[in-house]
C-alpha cells in the first residue's frame, strides 16, 4: 500500500518469530527503495494489512493475537498507529475469537 508520499507500508512473515507461531510484521520503505523501517515489533502478536489514512499520518491495520502454544489465531482486530509505528491504539475489541477479520482494511473520506 503507498500513501500519497511515495511510502510503501506492507507486511511479511517474521523469520524470528516465536517457536509455533506464525507471525508478520509490517515495514515502511520510499518509493526508491530507501529508508526500511520496521515498524511493528508485536512479539507474538501479526501485524498484517497495512492502510495508510488519506493524510498520510497513519495506518489503520489487522493485528492477530496467536495462541503461543499451537500457533492458532485467536480474536483479529483493528488497530491505528502513527506512520512511524508509534501510537499503538486499538480500534475494535473482538475477544469472541471468531477469526473474521480479513485485508486489506480501507480509509474512507
Amino acid at each position: 500500500v503507498v500513501n500519497d508520499f511515495f511510502t510503501v507500508a506492507f507486511s511479511t512473515y517474521n523469520l524470528n518469530h516465536p517457536f509455533a507461531t506464525d507471525t508478520y510484521v509490517i515495514f515502511s520503505v520510499k518509493a526508491d527503495g530507501t529508508s526500511l523501517q520496521r515498524i511493528t515489533d508485536l512479539g507474538s502478536t501479526s501485524a498484517r494489512f497495512p492502510a495508510w489514512s488519506p493524510d498520510g499520518k497513519k495506518i489503520v491495520y489487522n493485528r492477530d493475537a496467536v495462541d503461543e502454544s499451537w500457533g492458532l489465531f485467536q480474536t483479529q482486530n483493528l488497530w491505528m498507529m502513527n506512520a512511524d509505528g508509534t501510537s499503538d491504539v486499538q480500534i475494535t475489541n473482538d475477544s469472541g475469537k471468531r477469526n473474521e477479520l480479513g485485508g486489506p482494511q480501507a480509509w474512507t473520506k
